[in-house]
């Protein structure tokens, strides 16, 4: 692939010779080298839909004419979708549809022209109810060869130095960095890309009730020669030219400095990691592949062969996109109380003597913000809480249940050498398991505790209210009495 090449800048400052060294340096060691080639083919996320939200997703299929009868067999999503609300079963997958984009050439026989982003050739919808109350759908996207090349595109593209002024100094922007930080855009973009589509035409909880502009995701990476995820070995140098060996382009898809990955198996040859930067959205997956020869093009089929196509994402890891999103939908419901428990907190509830409470609360007691928050307490509590206490009481006996929770899901492991001769292994789906557990045990000793205390606060508003109704009532009674007795002792 050519080199893409930006405008070189004059440098505003005497270094400009150890600059012009140091880009050179940096955009050759950061550059694919001859025979490598990276691509993002296959991008899936997920939304979830929490009891009446199933119906935006039914909508959504209507508006894309989804026909009623299924090519692909078994029930159509609208069949599906009315047993799943009728009977809050739970069981395996239904698929809704695949959709092309309009205006390009329709691949296979039953898909169907929809409005897809540029970033997206096609897209297979899918869905799964795991627990009673929670649908998932998974959307898995197909990239345009534009967009799955794109990461080739900014590893190939030279940058250079930027300084910019701040206030009475001066940033840099190194070359290494700039680049960095252009992949961890595009990368960004082409998630929120997705997410968008979804969220217009199949909003669901975490769009709607939580305004997340960025979905669950899982992100395909493969290569042709380096294995992601992994870091050029560092020979034995002098610590001052260590940086130069840093600066590589693998490390540009690194999942973080410590290069963690976890690998399935069932596919021993693919690494996942939950993000590839430390501060990036924690909602993404990584997925990461070296290419063999047997997977090497062949048949007109694109670069990665069938180890890129969308059947083999969804069947490989759509059983861990589906507990990923739940864990994603609980943090979403923990976000919002531990917000409630922390504005409880900070309201005072008791001073010394208890009628000076009260009386403080009745002065207050008309007041809009005081009314607005009672009211927005009450919502929160008819609400969201109660979804929350349902899904966090159902999550807890999904993952008590050996046979539920292992079902169309791999084991990823992740072997650690500490050095020292001992070796341990960590299990990222155990550990998944372990969050939440943890999160509906929290919820289930939480929720009671904010439902009580919101009773309490709601029953001192409405008496502190009365309170003072009673006592604006008595003040215009006397004013009455004391108008009529004027009215009647003043002269005719």
């Amino acid at each position: 692939m050519a080199v893409v090449h930006e405008d070189r800048p004059e440098y505003p400052d005497p270094e400009g010779d150890f600059d012009c060294e140091l880009d050179e340096r940096q955009n050759e060691t950061t550059r694919l080298p001859s025979g490598e080639d990276v691509q993002r083919r296959v991008l899936q996320v997920s939304e979830c839909y929490v009891g009446g939200d199933l119906d935006r997703l039914v909508k959504g299929c209507k508006a894309l004419d989804i026909e009623p009868d299924n090519p692909f067999g078994g029930p159509d999503i609208y069949e599906w979708a009315d047993s799943v609300r009728r009977t809050s079963s739970t069981g395996g997958w239904v698929v809704a549809a695949s959709l092309y984009r309009r205006g390009t050439e329709r691949k296979w026989m039953d898909d169907i022209a929809a409005d897809l982003p540029e970033d997206f050739d096609r897209v297979r919808l899918k869905a799964m109810s795991p627990i009673p109350s929670v649908v998932v759908l998974l959307a898995t996207f197909t990239l345009s060869d534009v967009s799955a090349n794109a990461l080739n595109d900014e590893l190939n593209t030279n940058r250079y130095l930027r300084i910019d002024t701040v206030g009475r100094g001066l940033r840099r922007h190194t070359a290494f960095h700039r680049k960095q930080a252009a992949i961890a855009q595009e990368r960004t973009r082409v998630r929120e890309a997705a997410s968008q589509w979804v969220a217009r035409v199949f909003p669901g909880t975490m769009i709607t009730d939580f305004k997340k502009a960025s979905l669950p995701a899982i992100e395909v990476i493969t290569t042709k020669l380096a294995a992601p995820f992994t870091r050029p070995q560092l020979p034995d140098v002098p610590v001052e030219e260590i940086s130069s060996r840093l600066e590589d382009y693998r490390y540009l898809l690194s999942i973080d400095v410590e290069g963690d990955a976890y690998t399935g198996s069932s596919t021993p040859d693919w690494k996942i990691a939950t993000s590839f930067r430390p501060d990036d959205d924690p909602w993404t997956i990584v997925c990461g592949h070296k290419l063999t020869v047997d997977e090497s093009p062949r048949d007109g089929v694109t670069f990665g062969g069938p180890y890129t196509d969308d059947h083999f994402i969804e069947n490989r890891f759509g059983g861990l996109m589906v507990r990923w999103a739940i864990k994603c939908l609980i943090e979403c419901y923990e976000g919002t109380i531990a917000q409630l428990r922390d504005d409880l907190a900070r309201t005072p509830t008791r001073e010394k003597s208890r009628w000076n409470f009260i009386k403080r609360v009745g002065q207050n007691a008309l007041r809009t913000e005081t009314i607005d928050s009672l009211e927005r307490a009450s919502k929160l509590l008819s609400n969201t809480i109660f979804d929350a206490t349902i899904v966090s009481n159902e999550v807890g006996k999904w993952v008590s249940n050996e046979r539920r929770w292992t079902y169309e899901l791999d084991e990823y492991k992740q072997i650690h050498d500490w050095g020292d001769g001992q070796v341990d292994e960590f299990f990222f789906d155990k550990m998944l398991r372990t969050s939440l557990e943890d999160r509906a045990e929290w919820f289930g000793e939480t929720i009671p505790l904010l439902r009580s205390e919101l009773e309490l606060r709601a029953s001192i508003e409405s008496t502190a209210a009365n309170f003072r109704l009673q006592q604006i009532a008595m003040v215009l009674a006397i004013l009455a009495i004391f108008i009529s007795v004027v009215a009647i002792a003043m002269p005719s």
